[in-house]
C-alpha cells in the first residue's frame, strides 16, 4: 500500500467531476422533456448547491460579487416555476446564461461592479470557451491521477472504472448498428436484455452532455486561474481624434435632427397630413415606422459606447466635446422613441396586441432607462459605473415582465378589441401560452359563433396534451391553466360540439 497526498487541485478535481457526473444523471431523470417548471428550477437549484459545495469543502476564494451574482440566477430559475411563456423562458434561459457566465468570469476576482462594458463582453465570451474546452483541461492536466490512493482494491476498482468508461459507449454504437443492420439480432437483444439501445445511447449522451456542461462551470469558475486585471487595453491604432469624433458624431446629430423634423411635420401633423403626403393610411404608416425606429433606437448605444471606448483619456477637450454631441444625439433619439412608441399605440389600436409587438415595446422602454443611465453615467465622466447598472436594469426588466403576465395581458388587450367593434384574431389567441388561458375562459361568453369554437376548440386541445402531464414539467401558469379547464370542461365541450 502506497499513500500519496492529494494536492489541492486534484482534490478539488475529482469533487467538481463527482458532482458534475450526479448532475448529468440528475439531468437525465429531470430533463428529458419538452417543457421547463419544475425540473429546470431543481437543477439549476443543484448545480448552485454543487458550487457553493465545492467552494465551502475546498475552501475556494469567492468574491462578494460572486455570490451576489447567485441572485439573478435564482431570479431566472424561479421564472421556469411561474410562467408558460415561451418567449419568457427564452429570456429566462439568457438571464442564466449571463449570470453563470459572469460568475464564472468575476467571481473570484471580483471587480464585477467597477467593469467596463468591453471587459464585461471579453470576461463573458471568455467564459463560455472555458466552460465548453475546460472539462479537458480538467481531465488531462489539472486532476493528477497519480496522486489518487494505490492501494490494491482501489487500482483494481479505477481499472475496473476506466475499462467500463471506454468499454461501454463503443458496445452502445456497435450495437446499435448492429440491430439496425439486422433484425434478428435486434430481437434477440430486446428479447433477452430488455434494452432498447438506441435509447440507452440516448441516455448517455444526455447524461454526458449535462455532466460536461457542469463540469466546464466548475472548472471555469472554481479551478481556472483567472488574472486579477480586468481592463481590456485600447487599440493604438484604432482612437479616434477631434476631427474623427467631430464628423461621425456631427452627421449622425444632422442626420436625426433631419428625421426630428419630419416626425414633427407628418406624423404629429396628424393622419390628414400623412394620407396626403405619403398615400398611406394612418396605421399603416405606423405599422411601417415602429420596428425600424426600434432598431435604430438599439443600434445608436453600441455606437456611442464604442466611440466613447476609442476616445484618447488624455484629452479632455474631445471628452467635452463628445459629451456635447453625444448628449444633443440622445436628447433626438428620445423624441425618436417618443415617435416609435406613439406609432405602437396606433398599431395597436389598428392591428391588436401581439407577442412581437409588446415585446420590443418592453425592449424600448429598456432602452431608454439604459440612456438615461447612459447620460448619468458615460456623459458625467462614470463610464465605470455603466455596465453594473445594465445588468441591474435587465434582471429588473426581467422580473417586471414576469409580473406584467405578457400572454394574459395580449389576450386580455385583444378581447377588449372585440367588446368595441374591432378585428379579433381568435386563432392567434390560442397560440397563446397557459398563462393566457384564464382570460380566454372569461371572454368566452362574450364571443359569437366561429371565433367561441375556435377558441374552445384550442383550449379542449391543450388540456389533451400529454405535455402537460409530466410531473417534472410543472409550474405555477399551467397549473393554473389545469384547474380552470378542468372547473369548465362541460361547457367547453358544448361550445366545441364535442
Amino acid at each position: 500500500m502506497r499513500d500519496t497526498t492529494m494536492s489541492g487541485t486534484t482534490k478539488l478535481g475529482v469533487a467538481a467531476l463527482v458532482v458534475a457526473l450526479g448532475l448529468g444523471v440528475l439531468a437525465d431523470a429531470l430533463l428529458r422533456t419538452p417543457l421547463f417548471g419544475l425540473n429546470g428550477f431543481f437543477w439549476i437549484l443543484c448545480l448552485l448547491g454543487g458550487y457553493w459545495l465545492l467552494v465551502r469543502r475546498e475552501a475556494v476564494g469567492v468574491s462578494r460579487e460572486g455570490w451576489y451574482l447567485l441572485a439573478p440566477a435564482l431570479l431566472a430559475a424561479i421564472g421556469f416555476l411561474w410562467r408558460d411563456s415561451p418567449f419568457l423562458l427564452m429570456l429566462d434561459v439568457a438571464g442564466l446564461a449571463i449570470a453563470f457566465a459572469l460568475m464564472v468570469g468575476f467571481g473570484r476576482t471580483g471587480g464585477l461592479g467597477g467593469a467596463s462594458v468591453p471587459e464585461y463582453i471579453a470576461r463573458g465570451v471568455s467564459a463560455v470557451v472555458l466552460t465548453l474546452f475546460g472539462p479537458f483541461v480538467l481531465v488531462l492536466r489539472d486532476v493528477r491521477w497519480s496522486e489518487l490512493p494505490r492501494d490494491r482494491r482501489s487500482v483494481q476498482m479505477a481499472a475496473v472504472g476506466r475499462g467500463l468508461l471506454i468499454a461501454l459507449p463503443l458496445v452502445v454504437v456497435f450495437g446499435a448498428l448492429f440491430m439496425a443492420a439486422d433484425a434478428v439480432f435486434e430481437h434477440i437483444i430486446t428479447t433477452a436484455f430488455g434494452i432498447d439501445i438506441g435509447q440507452a445511447f440516448s441516455h448517455v449522451i444526455f447524461i454526458g452532455f449535462w455532466a460536461w456542461l457542469a463540469a466546464g462551470f466548475f472548472w471555469a469558475g472554481l479551478i481556472q486561474k483567472w488574472p486579477e486585471a480586468t481592463a481590456v487595453p485600447r487599440a493604438t491604432g484604432l482612437s479616434l481624434g477631434l476631427t474623427e469624433m467631430a464628423i461621425v458624431l456631427g452627421l449622425l446629430n444632422a442626420l436625426f435632427l433631419a428625421f426630428v423634423v419630419v416626425q414633427f411635420r407628418y406624423f404629429f401633423g396628424g393622419a390628414a397630413l400623412v394620407e396626403a403626403s405619403t398615400g398611406l393610411t394612418f396605421a399603416d404608416y405606423a405599422r411601417r415606422g415602429f420596428f425600424e425606429l426600434a432598431a435604430v433606437s438599439a443600434l445608436v448605444l453600441p455606437v456611442l459606447l464604442g466611440s466613447h471606448f476609442l476616445l484618447p483619456r488624455e484629452r479632455p477637450d474631445q471628452e467635452r466635446l463628445y459629451r456635447w454631441l453625444a448628449g444633443a444625439l440622445v436628447g433626438q433619439l428620445f423624441i425618436i422613441m417618443a415617435s416609435a412608441l406613439k406609432r405602437m399605440m396606433l398599431y395597436e389600436r389598428a392591428f391588436g396586441l401581439t407577442e412581437a409587438r409588446l415585446y420590443t415595446t418592453a425592449f424600448m422602454v429598456w432602452l431608454a432607462v439604459l440612456f438615461v443611465w447612459f447620460g448619468v453615467t458615460v456623459l458625467r465622466g462614470r463610464w465605470e459605473r455603466f455596465a453594473a447598472g445594465v445588468l441591474i436594469s435587465g434582471y429588473v426588466a426581467l422580473a417586471a415582465l414576469h409580473l406584467l403576465n405578457p400572454d394574459a395581458l395580449i389576450a386580455g388587450v385583444n378581447v377588449q378589441r372585440l367588446e368595441t367593434g374591432r378585428r379579433f384574431d381568435s386563432h392567434y389567441l390560442t397560440t397563446l401560452s397557459a398563462d393566457a388561458t384564464p382570460v380566454l375562459l372569461a371572454a368566452l361568453p362574450k364571443l359569437e359563433g366561429e371565433d367561441r369554437f375556435t377558441v374552445a376548440n384550442g383550449l379542449l386541445n391543450r388540456r389533451e396534451s400529454p405535455i402537460h402531464r409530466d410531473w417534472r414539467s410543472w409550474n405555477w401558469g399551467r397549473s393554473q391553466e389545469d384547474a380552470a379547464l378542468a372547473a369548465n370542461l362541460d361547457a367547453l365541450k358544448a361550445m366545441a360540439g364535442r
